[in-house]
């Protein structure tokens, strides 16, 4: 997926439709989803990339941070990637977990990407740019944004507000 094919990109998870302690990435309990963010560390080779998901840790100033491997695939009769299977890392040796499938429904390129999640047909918004601190209005609409109608009969939930620590 051309939106996640460089190293060292980090992307805010801002807004999506699943419950913040149910978060289809983060399986840790009784930790709430807030303040994601995603950094893309190393391709390993032409459709594999590691990459840190990280979130507020309740109760502490810091972020939780797990480590992913995100394999890009094709779907039948699509001329690009626009699908990667999602596994949780672990080095060598051991071999990486499943966890799920996430499919890029949406993106200008630019400024963000609309992801929709298989099975539980949950979805997300990564943003490119990092919130405003600075603005009442932290997250500007995106093209991504007027497109969430794409993830039918879901409510949209803001992950964000104004203690998240991005730096």
């Amino acid at each position: 997926i051309r939106v996640i094919g460089e190293e060292d990109k980090t992307y805010y998870i801002l807004r999506g439709t699943y419950d913040p302690l149910e978060s289809p990435l983060i399986q840790y309990r009784g930790y709430k989803f807030r303040c994601g963010r995603i950094t893309t560390i190393k391709k390993i080779s032409n459709r594999n990339i590691t990459a840190d998901v990280s979130f507020d840790a309740p109760f502490k100033d810091r972020f939780v941070t797990a480590r992913y491997l995100l394999s890009e695939f094709t779907s039948n009769r699509m001329p690009r990637t626009n699908f990667m299977a999602v596994y949780k890392y672990y080095p060598p040796p051991q071999k990486p977990i499943f966890v799920t499938l996430m499919f890029l429904l949406l993106s200008d390129y630019k400024t963000c990407a609309l992801f929709g999640y298989q099975p539980s047909e949950e979805c997300e918004i990564w943003y490119f740019n990092k919130p405003d601190t600075s603005s009442r209005q932290r997250i500007a609409e995106t093209e991504c944004d007027r497109f969430k109608g794409m993830c039918a009969n879901k409510t949209w939930k803001i992950y964000d507000d104004r203690r998240c620590p991005y730096k």
